[in-house]
């Protein structure tokens, strides 16, 4: 039989205390402090005006026309 006993506390409660008697008060706040510190980077956005013709005729867009001899800047992502 599985039982499910509600003691009025919210599960993140119930989650942040198991996790405090696990590793101990300091590394859940040390844990957490780093997590708000590093938020997440959101992906830069693309200046489709810089996008290769190819690239541009993959995705659907409209031609357009270069300037002979010159290379399209293609951006590259960042390497990790």
């Amino acid at each position: 039989m599985n039982a499910i006993f509600n003691d009025g506390r919210s599960p993140v409660s119930n989650a942040v205390e198991q996790l405090v008697s696990e590793h101990g008060f300091r590394a859940v706040l040390a844990a957490l402090m780093l997590r708000l510190l590093r938020r997440r980077k959101r992906a830069g956005s693309v200046d489709i005006e810089r996008l290769s013709p190819h690239l541009r005729r993959d995705i659907g867009l409209p031609p357009v026309e270069l300037e002979p001899n010159v290379l399209p800047i293609i951006p590259f992502p960042p390497l990790r």
